[in-house]
């Protein structure tokens, strides 16, 4: 979720730049739509959220979110999707730049999934 575009790409994001979308072309359409956007109004996050129902039907939601700006250009090989181009103030670097136990020790599907935990841990 990018602010400065309103939360785009969202839930959209592996079918950005259309219906033949590629991770490149996504990238250089963020890229493109960002074009001239002052630094201060680059941020984005990327958002998971889990949601376990038990046999009753109660739900409750875990949220993990990892929060960066978007750069001016594509850094890195490692990862996949938007990475290259989304930045991690944690590492001084993009998604793509760092390692995989890096990307793993801040990841927004991460964080969601060890809160599930811990509430499991607490209720069963």
């Amino acid at each position: 979720m990018i602010d400065y575009l309103n939360g785009a790409p969202g839930v959209i994001s592996k079918r950005f730049s259309g219906e033949d979308s590629t991770d490149e072309k996504n990238n250089i359409k963020v890229l493109t739509l960002m074009d001239g956007v002052e630094e201060d109004k680059r941020d984005a996050k990327f958002i998971t959220v889990l949601t376990l129902i038990d046999h009753n039907g109660y739900d409750v939601q875990f949220e993990g979110i990892l929060e960066g700006k978007i750069t001016r250009e594509k850094k890195g090989d490692n990862g996949f999707g938007y990475d290259p181009i989304f930045y991690v103030k944690e590492f001084e670097k993009t998604l793509a730049e760092i390692t995989i136990d890096e990307k793993n020790s801040l990841s927004h599907r991460g964080r969601a999934l060890r809160k599930l935990r811990e509430y499991l841990a607490l209720t069963v």
